[in-house]
């Protein structure tokens, strides 16, 4: 019994091996420019495009990819963050005036990748750590697909599908899907062991594999997380009725969450702290207040769907797609597997009852992720990002469809020969549409062309996806060239491999296409299925030749003024498409110290007290000495004195600017700026102050619990300034008051991961000792 089991062991060991080495050769296909090259995926083209005083030498205005302004505002610094503070707390002090950006979800500052970011430079890791979190996920897919009994190749194919899935692609610079996702196969594998057979093993591991999940995402993406936990718990009370049952269920479902919140609370922790604080302040974008959408809107998205067979249809990352139609965006709406497993796991849902009952588990996630986003307000919250629990299903019922088929069972085929004529019914629609429009091209000819560019042009900005009027009319003609007959255009290539997949399912069907080539067909063209939707979104930039945050005059100006002023990059006085002379948040990566900034959320912060950025003086008591304008749209105003010339830009002085901190006597209105900031860095600050009296010493820096504060060297308890502002009290005379950031709520995070930690590890010994016992 030992030696068979011994076998065994090394049997699967093997089969895991010859998979992980199938789909590292995948990514290396795909992204082998990007691991052996001098190329990195984020996107350096938009950030010397929209970010003017950054960018002197590289205002080409050809962006790739306008969902991604994001990763530059975002991802880059809060990545370099996490490479300096790995897995511990930091602040961001040249934003709003200071954030604590380590908790916020977007930051996934915990992520179980982010070790990857210590061995080379941030463009670089974060590229291997984003095709590191693919590479879990396909892993996890064929391990789910193997515990299902399914084939071996067959496995491979849909792992391969579900780790380059659309969805991934599209965010993947974002992590809010790849992230969490990338750990869903492992978690769903192992909890449904548990729902079938409650064992401390399948405990652990299901707690541990949600922890994940919870720790590389964003609350949307955790919460979708949540949802698919309950949905399969729901299904197997449904396949295995009782009221025992349903008690047995919640328990081990709700035990699992518990012990997966303690396993992740180094992250949580923070987080929720960061929640209190910004649903404090009286709203907060995590109600997805931006994103709520009509019944009828979300009906009218139906025909969208569309694209999660020909993708191109809907149009391209570079153009001006249909889907702004129904107010939302084309990465909304990407479903994409590839062709074939597509076909088999629309077969799948119509066939699930020939196969096991683990098959309605699948089934009832696919649906799901279609019935949510469309159906149920939860799309305001969860966005069209749902639709990736119905990917989810959908590779799986593919994989159960597929391995049928190629066991001859016939019902299967015929289902599936069915599903195959409405396809090419969909593909020929598509090529006369994509004729049609061509034709009127060629007859109307500029005219055409003209008059779309005019009505674009008057629509308001920001509906067309960018305030940027030049890039709104690159993309109208991007669009034009792309619904054309041209090769380059939007189905030639997809149509070619769906005539190429019929060719070989022919020959298949007589008999004249062995069952192994017919699966290696599969597998060739569902790479290059995937591999072109993947070329056609991310964007692939020479960090040699574009090298990213390139140090400037303008950059080296404010930086050499010291730590004394901040900046603003705001513009009111300019035409509305030059709101943003600098894209908030990236003042950060060359240590530029900024009032304004931009996140998801965001406690109350010293830029909520000053409403209008015109108002220098207001400005200059919350220590704004610089004012950054156009060179185009110069300022007279008598409060500021220009004091530097670049090529693109003029800089100010405010006469108005104040220090950093203040202090405020009792029953006076007038303040006391006798303070001088001795010592700036990201986690303490240092004044030096000279009251006249006791009073309150206040600085311009935002409030937030994790501060400690020392006047003289003793402690001191810190209160509110205008529920923003941090303030002290001070005696008379000279002082020495100094802050450090050290958050309480990461320590007891930290403790509670640390002991859960410990209690995994036991559990996982004794989970071993009693399945030692059942051999």
């Amino acid at each position: 019994m030992e030696i068979y089991f011994v076998k065994g062991q090394a049997n699967k060991a093997l089969k895991y091996l010859k998979a992980s080495l199938f789909l590292l050769a995948v990514l290396f296909v795909i992204f082998g420019s990007v691991l052996f090259g001098n190329k990195t995926l984020l996107p350096i083209d938009l950030l010397n495009m929209a970010n003017l005083p950054m960018s002197s030498h590289h205002r080409e205005f050809t962006p790739f990819n306008h969902f991604e302004d994001d990763i530059m505002r975002f991802y880059y610094d809060y990545k370099a963050q996490a490479q300096k503070y790995l897995y511990k707390p930091y602040w961001n002090p040249y934003v709003f005036g200071g954030t604590p950006q380590y908790a916020v979800t977007y930051a996934t500052h915990f992520s179980s990748t982010n070790w990857i970011l210590k061995f080379g430079s941030v463009e670089r890791m974060y590229c291997v750590k984003l095709i590191t979190q693919l590479f879990i996920a396909g892993l996890g897919m064929f391990f789910l697909l193997s515990t299902l009994e399914i084939s071996f190749w067959v496995g491979l194919l849909f792992a391969m599908a579900y780790m380059l899935n659309s969805m991934f692609v599209t965010l993947m610079l974002r992590e809010w899907m790849t992230g969490p996702f990338s750990w869903v196969p492992w978690f769903v594998a192992v909890f449904l062991k548990l729902l079938k057979k409650g064992s401390v093993w399948n405990f652990a591991w299901s707690s541990l594999f949600l922890a994940l999940c919870f720790t590389d995402g964003f609350f949307q993406s955790d919460g979708a997380v949540l949802i698919l936990m309950a949905a399969l718990g729901l299904t197997h009370l449904f396949i295995t009725p009782g009221k025992k049952q349903f008690t047995r269920i919640a328990a081990l479902g709700f035990g699992v969450f518990v012990f997966a919140f303690c396993l992740s609370a180094i992250m949580w922790l923070p987080d929720l702290e960061y929640l209190r604080a910004d649903i404090a302040k009286g709203s907060t974008r995590i109600a997805g207040i931006y994103y709520g959408k009509t019944i009828t809107e979300r009906l009218l998205s139906l025909p969208f769907l569309v694209g999660f067979l020909i993708p191109e249809l809907l149009g391209s990352v570079r153009t001006l797609d249909f889907t702004k139609l129904i107010n939302s965006n084309l990465q909304d709406f990407t479903g994409y597997i590839g062709v074939i497993p597509l076909l088999f796991g629309v077969t799948g849902a119509f066939s699930f009852r020939y196969f096991s009952k683990n098959s309605i588990y699948f089934l009832v996630l696919m649906l799901m992720g279609l019935i949510i986003p469309i159906l149920t307000p939860l799309d305001r919250y969860l966005y069209f990002r749902f639709f990736i629990v119905h990917i989810f299903g959908a590779v799986v019922l593919g994989a159960f469809c597929m391995d049928h088929f190629l066991n001859g069972e016939e019902k299967i085929q015929n289902i599936f020969r069915r599903v195959v004529k409405y396809a090419t019914g969909i593909y020929a629609f598509a090529f006369l549409v994509s004729l049609t429009f061509t034709l009127i091209l060629i007859a109307k000819g500029q005219w055409l062309t003209d008059l779309l560019v005019t009505k674009i042009m008057k629509m308001p900005m920001g509906s067309a996806g960018t305030i940027h009027p030049q890039w709104i009319q690159s993309r109208l003609l991007h669009a034009i060239d792309y619904h054309s007959l041209d090769f380059s255009g939007a189905l030639w290539r997809p149509l070619i491999g769906f005539m190429m997949f019929l060719a070989f399912y022919s020959l298949y069907r007589e008999q004249k296409l062995k069952r192994e080539l017919f699966i290696g067909f599969a597998i060739l063209l569902t790479l290059a299925d995937l591999s072109r939707f993947n070329y056609q979104w991310l964007p692939r930039n020479d960090v040699g030749r574009y090298p990213f945050f390139e140090d400037n005059s303008i950059t080296r100006y404010l930086k050499n003024q010291g730590q004394d002023f901040r900046a603003t990059f705001l513009n009111f006085e300019g035409p509305s498409y030059q709101e943003k002379l600098l894209d908030p948040n990236l003042p950060a990566p060359f240590k530029v110290y900024a009032l304004e900034g931009f996140d998801g959320m965001r406690p109350a912060v010293a830029v909520d007290l000053v409403p209008d950025f015109l108002d220098y003086k207001k400005l200059g008591l919350f220590n704004v000495g610089f004012v950054v304008k156009p060179k185009a749209f110069p300022v007279n105003n008598p409060a500021l004195h220009q004091v530097f010339e670049g090529e693109d830009v003029l800089i100010y002085k405010n006469e108005y600017a104040k220090p950093r901190g203040y202090i405020r006597y009792p029953n006076e209105e007038a303040l006391d700026f006798n303070v001088r900031l001795t010592s700036a860095k990201e986690m303490s600050t240092e004044y030096l102050i000279n009251s006249a009296k006791p009073g309150y010493f206040i600085t311009t820096e935002t409030y937030y619990p994790g501060w400690r504060a020392k006047v003289k060297g003793i402690d001191t308890s810190i209160s509110k300034e205008n529920q923003v502002l941090r303030s002290v009290p001070v005696g008379q005379g000279q002082s020495i008051v100094k802050f450090e950031f050290d958050p309480l709520s990461y320590k007891i995070g930290l403790r509670i991961t640390l002991i859960s930690l410990g209690l995994f590890l036991m559990m996982l010994f004794w989970g071993r000792r009693q399945n030692a016992r059942h051999i």
